[in-house]
């Protein structure tokens, strides 16, 4: 039966007050002491509520660390590497699960002190092309990912924590604090990373190689971050920012290139072996290089040859004394 209180509106009545709502947006008047609104979507699934300032930080951030690891995998792999910072967002941890693929190459780390877990992932045709690389292979890109063997997974601990390590001093700016590496993954979802309905911030790259392109993210749960202080950072970073020419702009690099550390080391020339000779070798065995005794040794910077040296000592010490360009003696 129905309920005999019950009003239903007709056709006249909804159109009525939608008429009236119409001139009451118009003419700004205000109704019942409320005053109408525009009308905005929102979504619950993705709240907005983080400070569009905090976007901009973060966006800050993102394009040091994705110069940082650029240079650093440029010099680990011997070839340009490009990272372009895509998006600062906020998404639940089920989301971001659904935009990575599902066996893939992550690792857990925590910020500071505390246990929150967050993820930093990598594309795994990417992890798997730079731990062959590492290998001295060529780059070969698995088609069925496996689990990597004990010596593939010591490679991808040192990559991630070379890449935390720039995240670092990315973030020193904004909140300043350490991000350690805990554990290699393959399987984020199965992972209990998170609760899938906790919310995330999630900031994506894009990474361009020789022959080769992904993505990487690094996700941080929402109450991780200390907005607050976060806000104070970026305030006081925009703050003591000036507007630089070109040429002081270059002057700012070439004094921070001029504090980097690279790798230097003096080696004879490589050697090829067959891989059965290297399987017996044993101690007392005499291997015979190419080269001859005055030919001296090779200074590398990073992967490239860059200069001849011969060995001498120098305070009782062994040391290297450049000779000779190597591109000028080997055209």
């Amino acid at each position: 039966m129905p309920d005999e209180h019950v009003q239903f509106l007709l056709q006249s009545d909804v159109d009525v007050l939608l008429a009236t709502l119409l001139a009451s947006q118009e003419s700004g008047a205000v109704q019942s002491g409320r005053a109408f609104s525009e009308v905005k979507i929102y979504d619950f699934a993705r709240p907005e509520n983080m400070p569009s300032e905090i976007v901009r930080a973060l966006e800050s951030v993102n394009t040091l660390y994705g110069r940082a690891v650029s240079g650093m995998l440029t010099t680990m792999l011997g070839e340009p590497v490009k990272i372009e910072p895509l998006s600062s967002d906020q998404m639940t941890f089920r989301q971001f699960c659904n935009a990575i693929p599902e066996i893939t190459t992550a690792s857990t780390f925590t910020m500071g002190g505390s246990d929150i877990l967050c993820l930093l992932e990598l594309n795994p045709h990417l992890s798997w092309y730079i731990v062959d690389r590492g290998l001295g292979g060529f780059g070969e890109i698995l088609e069925s990912l496996r689990e990597f063997t004990a010596l593939e997974r010591g490679l991808v601990e040192d990559l991630f924590r070379r890449m935390l390590r720039e995240m670092t001093r990315a973030w020193e700016n904004l909140l300043p604090t350490l991000f350690h590496a805990r554990e290699v993954i393959q399987s984020p979802a199965t992972a209990h990373v998170a609760q899938p309905d906790d919310r995330m911030v999630v900031c994506s790259f894009g990474i361009t190689m020789t022959n080769l392109s992904g993505m990487s993210y690094y996700a941080m749960p929402v109450s991780s971050l200390d907005f607050d202080r976060m806000l104070s950072g970026a305030r006081n970073r925009d703050a003591g920012e000036e507007e630089l020419t070109i040429e002081q702009e270059h002057q700012q690099l070439e004094m921070q290139l001029g504090h980097a550390t690279v790798p230097v080391r003096a080696c004879f020339p490589d050697l090829r072996i067959d891989v059965g000779d290297l399987a017996h070798l044993k101690v007392g065995d005499v291997l015979q290089l190419d080269c001859g005794p005055k030919d001296g040794l090779e200074v590398r910077i990073g992967a490239e040859r860059c200069f001849l040296a011969m060995p001498v000592t120098c305070d009782n010490k062994l040391a290297v004394e450049i000779s000779d360009l190597y591109a000028e003696a080997h055209p």
